[in-house]
């Protein structure tokens, strides 16, 4: 009698596609047919993060968020992506509103149902229902990004052959008014806050038209004082003590130059920052970012919104705009002296149209000064 005990079947194994490009499989029991399933995924990345995948995909079957069939609820793909992708490639803002989104919304209504059998109807239906609960257009969309982004992501990962989100029809949202102040409200806000610790990276926004996650991104290495030029080659995604940096949106890397005002104003900071770090001693600031927090570390965007930016807008009595409306009013205002193509590149857009539809926007005088050469230009064809 054999004595030899049954050899057990492997906890799933990885196959490699490629540089860094990995096939994941994970056994999953025998299906209804009564041959064996398995669960595949394609990852790209290390053969190290590849082995720590598959380890965590033997966890998820083991705790049933892989089926036996080989179909993966849609809640479960939607956390792996948010974790992996989303938290990872987006701005601070957008990951955390994707967050909320998702637990607040998506799962609840769409989380049981399996990726693999996710239909464009289940979708057009889930529309319907937050638009007749009060959901404005808007916010239909921005929760339409969140499950599209992901849905595109599962077929370049060959876990699904289409997007069934690509299908489905948005409700028409009204574009909001975009908030910007003019340049006498701009120059009021500049001369309240010249005595403010925070006078340097608010002219920079205000005279760059950076993005705030540019600009707290922003290191000593990229501010060329020689040239006069400020080289935007990343953005922050996350802060801390364990900031993540990624590429500016669009991985639009772009120089700007420095007007004389901002020049002197980034001349005086880079002198207080280092009279800071004789004092604070070689461990403050060790990402040499150019706005860093109280402990030398990148800045918290939100805490800079709710802590410093609204607080100033208050004290200095002008109309309130968000941080992003700076970047509208510098658009706004450098349209009136520059072409499109120019201020395209300033802003790090990929399209000219794109800047000029979203971020100039005339206002009254602008658009009498418009009617009246019109005018002008037609009586004078007809003399």
């Amino acid at each position: 009698m054999s004595t030899s005990k049954r050899q057990r079947r492997p906890r799933g194994h990885i196959e490699r596609r490629g540089l860094n490009r990995y096939r994941l499989w994970v056994p999953l029991g025998k299906g209804p047919d009564g041959r064996y399933q398995h669960y595949k995924e394609t990852f790209h990345g290390t053969e190290e993060d590849a082995k720590r995948r598959l380890t965590e995909l033997l966890h998820q079957m083991d705790a049933g968020r892989i089926s036996a069939t080989g179909e993966v609820p849609f809640e479960a793909y939607l956390q792996e992506w948010y974790r992996y992708v989303a938290s990872v490639e987006t701005g601070i803002l957008t990951h955390r509103e994707y967050k909320r989104l998702m637990d607040k919304r998506i799962i609840p209504a769409l989380g049981s149902i399996t990726l693999n059998k996710l239909r464009p109807i289940h979708i057009k239906r889930f529309y319907a229902s937050l638009l007749q609960d009060g959901l404005s257009p808007a916010s239909v969309r921005k929760i339409h990004a969140v499950i599209s982004g992901s849905l595109n992501y599962a077929v370049q990962m060959q876990l699904i052959n289409d997007n069934p989100a690509s299908s489905v029809t948005l409700p028409k949202a009204r574009r909001p008014e975009k908030r910007k102040w003019t340049l006498e409200q701009l120059q009021k806000f500049i001369t309240f806050i010249k005595d403010s610790p925070h006078k340097a990276l608010i002219m920079t926004l205000a005279y760059t038209g950076m993005r705030l996650g540019e600009a707290l991104a922003l290191k000593w290495s990229s501010v060329d004082f020689d040239r006069g030029v400020i080289r935007v080659e990343a953005a922050l995604k996350r802060s801390g003590p364990n900031p993540i940096f990624g590429p500016p949106k669009d991985h639009q890397v772009r120089e700007i130059p420095m007007n004389e005002e901002l020049y002197r104003v980034l001349k005086e900071h880079r002198r207080n920052m280092l009279q800071k770090k004789l004092v604070m001693g070689t461990d403050w600031n060790p990402w040499d970012v150019v706005f860093p927090n109280e402990n030398g570390n990148p800045m918290s965007g939100d805490n800079f919104r709710k802590r410093v930016w609204k607080p100033l807008i208050e004290e200095a009595g002008v109309p309130y705009i968000n941080i992003h409306g700076l970047r509208h009013t510098f658009a706004t205002i450098t349209a009136k002296l520059t072409d499109a193509a120019t201020l395209r590149d300033l802003l790090g857009h990929e399209s000219a149209a794109f800047t000029m539809d979203e971020y100039v926007h005339p206002d009254d005088d602008d658009k009498r000064q418009a009617v009246s050469m019109f005018s002008k230009r037609l009586r004078a064809a007809r003399e």
